[in-house]
C-alpha cells in the first residue's frame, strides 16, 4: 500500500485570531471516489477536503459518495483548537470492505516528547512503530520523539495500513483505524494461509459463540456422546519477545483484559469450551487465560 505523508502540526493553524476564536481544522480524503462531506447534519463542501475555520469541539462528520453503488460512512471526530483532524476514507459497497484512518491530536504534560494512540475495529492487530517494538491494539506508546515517523497496521484477512506521519513535541497523536477486509475473490498464494474469522463492522462486533458446551476434563460430553478432546494452537503472529514468536494471554477476553503471560507461536493448549467475542478460553499455566483466535486455531485430538 501506498505510503501518505499527513504533516500534522499544531502550527498549522496558528495565529493570534484563530486561538482567539478557538478554531480548528478538518481534512477529509476519499481518494478516487467522489463524496460530500457533512458535519453535524449540515453540508460542508465535496472531497479533497480542507477547513481550518471550524468551532473546535466534538462533531458528527458524514461522507456521502456521490455514486449511490458506495455505502455513506458517518463517525464523531474531535476538533481540537488549532490543530488538523485527518479523515482518509475508503468508501465501497459492502460495509466490511469499507475502511480508514482518523488522525486526531491531544495537549499532553510533556513539551518535549510526544505519545501516539493506536485504536483499530477490530483490535488486536499488531502495531509497528518505527524504532519501536510490535504492540497489539489499542495501545498508546509514549516518550516518542518529535518528527517523521512510519507506522503499519497489520492483521490477517484485512488490508494492512502503511503510512508517515509527523509526530509534534507536546501532542499525542490519536490514530483511529477501521480495517477494511480483503476482498475474498482475490486469490491467496498457497503459502500464506488466511486464517478464517468472522467479518466486523464499525458497529457491530462477532457475537459470542452459542451452543457451547461446557465440561471438566480432556474430552467433553454433549447428550451422551464422547467427544474428541479439543486444543487451541497458537499460530503466527508476528509479534516476537526474546527471540521467539508469541501471543498475549489475558485474563479476560478483549484486549483490555490483564496480560498474564505469553504463548509461544505452535504450542498446544486445552480449550476450556467458552469462546466470547472471537476469544477462546484455555489452560495456560494451571491458570485460566484468554487468547485471540485471530491468532489461534481450534483443533480435536
Amino acid at each position: 500500500m501506498a505510503v501518505l505523508v499527513f504533516l500534522i502540526a499544531p502550527l498549522l493553524l496558528s495565529g493570534c485570531s484563530l486561538k482567539k476564536e478557538q478554531k480548528a481544522g478538518l481534512q477529509v480524503i476519499t481518494h478516487d471516489i467522489p463524496s460530500s462531506v457533512f458535519i453535524d447534519g449540515q453540508y460542508l463542501n465535496k472531497t479533497p477536503l480542507i477547513e481550518k475555520q471550524l468551532v473546535a469541539g466534538t462533531h458528527t462528520i458524514r461522507i456521502e459518495p456521490e455514486d449511490p453503488e458506495y455505502l455513506p460512512y458517518e463517525t464523531e471526530v474531535a476538533l481540537n483548537p488549532g490543530v488538523l483532524t485527518v479523515l482518509t476514507w475508503k468508501s465501497a459497497t459492502r460495509p466490511e470492505q469499507m475502511g480508514g484512518v482518523i488522525y486526531e491530536m491531544e495537549e499532553i504534560n510533556s513539551k518535549k516528547t510526544s505519545e501516539v494512540s493506536f485504536i483499530t475495529i477490530p483490535d488486536g492487530a499488531i502495531i509497528t512503530l518505527q524504532g519501536r517494538e510490535k504492540e497489539f491494539s489499542p495501545v498508546t506508546i509514549t516518550d516518542v520523539q518529535p518528527g517523521q515517523l512510519e507506522y503499519e497496521i497489520t492483521l490477517p484477512s484485512y488490508e494492512t495500513q502503511s503510512h508517515s506521519i509527523e509526530v509534534a513535541a507536546g501532542y499525542r497523536m490519536v490514530i483511529s483505524v477501521k480495517l477494511a477486509k480483503l476482498d475474498p475473490t482475490v486469490t491467496k498464494s498457497p503459502t500464506t494461509p488466511v486464517p478464517v474469522e468472522s467479518e466486523a463492522t464499525p458497529s457491530a462486533s462477532p457475537l459470542p459463540a452459542t451452543d457451547q458446551v461446557t465440561a471438566s476434563g480432556s474430552a467433553t460430553t454433549k447428550l451422551g456422546t464422547p467427544q474428541p478432546a479439543q486444543f487451541v494452537t497458537i499460530t503466527a503472529t508476528n509479534f516476537f519477545q526474546d527471540g521467539k514468536e508469541v501471543l498475549r494471554v489475558r485474563n479476560n477476553p478483549g484486549s483490555n483484559g490483564t496480560e498474564i503471560g505469553m504463548a509461544e507461536v505452535g504450542t498446544k493448549y486445552s480449550y476450556l469450551n467458552e469462546e466470547i467475542n472471537g476469544w477462546y478460553k484455555i489452560s495456560f499455566e494451571s491458570k485460566n487465560g484468554w487468547v485471540s483466535k485471530e491468532y489461534a486455531t481450534l483443533v480435536e485430538e
